[in-house]
This record gives C-alpha cells, structure tokens and sequence, in this order.
C-alpha cells in the first residue's frame, strides 16, 4: 500500500512538473509574439509619420490633428518628445496614467515636425487652431 502511495504521487508530481512546462512554452509564445507585433506597430507608426512628412511640402496645407489624435498618441508608447500649446512632455518622464487630458483643448490643432540632422522626427508640436 505504502509503495502505490508513493508511485501516485511521484506520477502526480510527473504530471505536475510536465503541465508547468507545457504552460512555459505556450506563455513564452505568446510573449514572443506580443513582443513581435509591438515591434511591428512601432515601426509601421515611425513609418508613417516618415511618409506624412516627405508627402508635405512647404506649399502643401498645413499638417492637422484632433484632440483624439494627441490623446491616442500620449496613451501610446511615447517615442518622441511632444509639445501641446507650448508645454512640452518628454517621452523619458510622461506618465499617461496620471495626466488630465482635460487640458488638451477641444477642436484642430495644427501639427509641426522638428527633424535632427539626419532627418529623423525628434519632437512634434501641437498647436491649438482658433476658429
């Protein structure tokens, strides 16, 4: 009796041990996988700010925004210094959690670009349009 109690349990404890690491790979793929396609939103996002850029020219109408846009973009993985009606938000101390988006007026903002050297977007400015 004594030699089956001991046979179920370290068969248990088999089964056990083979579950977690079932459990490990499957969550690790899943990581890897959010990981993957995070990788992927940042780039396409980059991307299309490069090309919102290089299809405007200094004869094109302005580059324009809506509150939802600013918010979308706060709440998202801050990449680059942003500037709303002149109040600068760095990407390093910006805690999305904490903000009062009540501040970010109602209406068309119009949106600037400021590029580095090698034409990489540093920083975007927001700038509240009057009606």
């Amino acid at each position: 009796m004594e030699q089956l109690n001991k046979f179920l349990t370290m068969g248990t404890n088999v089964i056990l041990f083979c579950m977690a690491v079932s459990l490990l790979v499957l969550g690790s793929e899943q990581v890897n996988n959010s990981i993957r396609l995070l990788k992927a939103s940042v780039f396409r996002q980059n991307i299309i700010r490069e090309q919102e850029l290089q299809n405007t020219s200094v004869d094109d109408s302005k580059l324009t925004a809506t509150k939802g846009e600013i918010i979308g973009t706060l709440l998202g993985d801050m990449e680059i210094n942003l500037v709303i009606d002149g109040t600068a938000y760095t990407k390093e101390i910006f805690q999305p959690d904490f903000f009062d988006y009540t501040v970010i007026k109602e209406g068309v903002y119009l949106k600037e670009y400021t590029l580095d050297g090698n034409k990489h977007i540093t920083e975007i400015s927001y700038t509240h349009m009057e009606k």
